[in-house]
């Protein structure tokens, strides 16, 4: 017996020692802020001024930011001299087509610019955010369309927000982030889309009060380099270095080094650093949890654990769990430029609130159950997942793309159906529905074409509660 606790003590201390020195490892990273080469070729590079943290300029009026780190480790690996010039956006833009610079930083990318640009492989990635003057807690992408938005002029995600959500006739072209803020601040406009580190960025640079993330991607991004489009042999250089700096860790680590301490969500993680005990704490706890994950895993080894992983347990559809493996996989699909063709289905239950309230959580329950049941009965051999309490979605493969517009008619016979044969329910079963297919020219992931599902369904929604004769 006392060898046994010994050896899980002796287990248990390895593990934590590891964590430690791991942790130490991954978060250890030195920034490079100038040349350290006598390279005689020069690397002439544009940027944003004002562009926290990808590229800015420090207290001393030199260029520094993650692009600039990174763009400064490139021209080392190629044997050159990174000369880098940080001006307004628009004014870098204008430069770099103009034939002034041979690499643009800071880049979003963006189908269509392929005439005046040939992008590097991914430096790092963030997503567009909209932020607001005023916390939301109904807010719905539909308001976009009557509203005033503030985006950075010539930014990557105007004509995406054009051709998507079709607000051409809603945004307001300023000539930097700081500006569009400052717009917001004082009530120019109602709402800002900008990348989420960079808008958090300003947030914490001029300790705005009154300006709030609303916490919604509206578009996930990566950001390049960018070389000029008949200079291609360059263009392979930079994605050498790049691949190389990959392999070694340090786009991981200067990501982390410059964009995680940006974001509000991670101010955790920095007082964990500087704070041993706490880390400590949670390093035990988690080591707990484990040991406990393990303990579970022997006793399900029969084949339940599959069911209590995977499957809901109210109403034996795939849960939260199945669906976000699924979203993963298929965004590794499209960040991987696979040919992949799929559909999503949405489906809102009506009135389950008014249930749980009027009959009691035994009948809304039931509701929940029978819809669950109807939904798969209308879309046999297809996943159904419940994402939330009256959610339900259905992943429609490339084999049933062309009968998605016929699912949606059979769900909808089948509840009529329902509601004139069955009487548990006073008003019977009432589910919103909105699908979206994938369009390659227009979606860069999963949840591009689960917001356009969700705005269609949101409407119907509005639909069913405000009936016309």
């Amino acid at each position: 017996m006392k060898k046994i606790i010994f050896l899980i003590v002796a287990v248990f201390l390895t593990i934590v020692i590891a964590i430690m020195a791991f942790t130490y490892y991954e978060n250890t990273y030195i920034p490079i802020t100038s040349n350290n080469t006598n390279a005689e070729k020069v690397l002439k590079v544009v940027g944003d001024i004002d562009y926290v943290p990808l590229a800015f300029l420090d207290k001393e009026g030199k260029p520094t930011g993650h692009d600039v780190d990174l763009i400064y480790r490139v021209a080392n690996e190629m044997d050159m001299k990174a000369e880098i010039d940080l001006m307004p956006w628009p004014e870098a833009v204008a430069a770099f087509k103009k034939g002034e610079y041979d690499v643009l930083i800071t880049v979003a990318y963006v189908d269509g610019r392929e005439e005046w640009l040939h992008y590097s492989i991914p430096v790092t990635n963030d997503h567009y955010t909209i932020f607001s003057n005023k916390k939301q807690k109904d807010f719905h992408l539909i308001d976009l369309s009557l509203s005033k938005i503030a985006v950075l002029e010539d930014d990557g995600c105007i004509e995406f927000l054009k051709s998507i959500y079709d607000l051409q006739n809603n945004i307001i072209a300023l000539p930097s982030t700081e500006a569009c803020f400052r717009l917001l601040s004082v009530g120019g406009c109602d709402y800002v889309i900008a990348p989420e580190t960079i808008g958090m960025s300003e947030i914490k640079k001029y300790e705005y009060k009154n300006i709030f993330s609303q916490g919604d991607n509206i578009l996930s991004n990566i950001f390049c380099f960018a070389t000029q489009p008949h200079d291609k042999e360059l263009l392979l250089q930079i994605n050498d270095a790049l691949s190389g700096l990959k392999s070694l860790g340090l786009l991981r680590k200067a990501h982390n080094y410059w964009m995680v301490s940006y974001k509000d969500s991670n101010v955790l993680i920095s007082l964990l650093k500087q704070h041993s005990n706490l880390f400590m704490t949670l390093t035990i706890l988690m080591l707990f949890i484990i040991c406990l994950v393990v303990m579970v895993f022997k006793h399900l080894a029969n084949g339940k654990l599959r069911e209590l992983v995977y499957i809901d347990r109210m109403t034996g559809v795939k849960n939260r769990v199945g669906y976000d493996e699924m979203v993963d996989l298929i965004d590794e699909k499209l960040c991987r430029r696979e040919s992949i063709v799929f559909g999503i289905m949405m489906f809102d239950l009506n009135g389950l609130k008014k249930i749980n309230d009027g009959l009691g959580h035994k009948m809304g329950d039931k509701y929940i159950i029978e819809s669950a049941k109807m939904i798969e009965r209308s879309c046999p051999g297809l996943p159904v997942y419940r994402i939330g309490g009256d959610e339900f979605v259905v992943i429609v493969g490339e084999k049933t793309i062309d009968f998605i517009e016929e699912f949606s008619k059979t769900f909808q016979r089948n509840i009529r159906v329902f509601n004139n044969t069955s009487s548990f329910l006073p008003n019977g079963i009432s589910v919103a529905q909105g699908y979206a297919i994938y369009d390659n020219k227009k979606d860069s992931s999963f949840s591009d074409v689960y917001k356009r599902a969700d705005i269609i369904m949101y409407r119907n929604k509005q639909e069913s509660r405000n009936p016309t004769s």
